[in-house]
């Protein structure tokens, strides 16, 4: 959803921490671990999930629905955190995602479809607490895609390999003395994808984004395992 350059660069300037990171990683591959003290030592993993929009030959495209819910808090400045999954703990993802069609060849995507940072105005119904959520309304043509969901920020070409070299998070919440979020070991989402035509649940996944060591030299993973990454099912 646009957004004024004023109102993007506030909201902006509190999500940056710079970042220099040095892993490829596919979803599922790595397990929680900081990456050091200083916060310029941080990189997350890259989830994948792989989908199908039913249907014939010819047939036309389908409004999807992609609604992401993680952040774990009411409002941006003073925060005021809720547990929205109940498992005891303040960790989230201001999630990014991009949506492609699955390419042929294994541990590649396709053609890019779409993609969402953050909504506003839409997505709230699923108990989003806040715009930092994606929120995507795509038309898509039966066939298989690839949604690649990650934290801020997140670039096509992070999304493409699996190298996310954000600029922070997952978080939690500072509580005293700061209103601002700290990085964090691992912030965890749920996303649910619905078929606005039929009004069917194309699928709807919880999942974990991970801060992950970096790796012996030489080490690339790919999307090897793509549809493996699904945490708490």
């Amino acid at each position: 959803m646009p957004h004024s350059a004023s109102e993007e660069g506030v909201r902006k300037t509190k999500k940056v921490f710079v970042a220099s990171l040095s892993l490829l990683a596919a979803v599922g591959t790595a397990s929680p671990a900081l990456a050091g003290d200083d916060d310029e030592n941080i990189q997350v993993t890259v989830d994948y999930i792989p989908f199908t929009v039913g249907g014939t030959r010819g047939e036309q495209a389908r409004n999807i629905t992609f609604d992401v819910r993680s952040v774990e808090a009411t409002e941006d400045g003073d925060w005021f955190q809720v547990d929205l999954n109940d498992d005891g703990e303040i960790a989230f993802i201001d999630s990014y995602i991009y949506i492609f069609a699955a390419a042929p060849t294994r541990g590649k995507v396709g053609e890019l479809m779409g993609e969402n940072d953050d909504d506003f105005e839409n997505g709230f119904g699923d108990g989003t607490l806040y715009g930092y959520d994606s929120y995507l309304e795509l038309a898509l043509l039966p066939g298989d895609y690839v949604l690649a969901i990650s934290t801020y920020s997140l670039s096509e070409e992070e999304a493409r390999s699996g190298v996310n070299f954000v600029s922070g998070g997952p978080y939690t919440l500072e509580t005293n003395p700061s209103e601002d979020w700290s990085n964090f070991d691992h912030g965890d989402y749920s996303i649910r994808a619905s078929d606005n035509f039929r009004g069917s649940t194309v699928f709807d996944v919880d999942g974990t984004i991970f801060v992950v060591p970096a790796p012996a030299a030489g080490l690339v993973l790919g999307l090897a395992g793509i549809a493996a990454a699904r945490r708490r099912r």
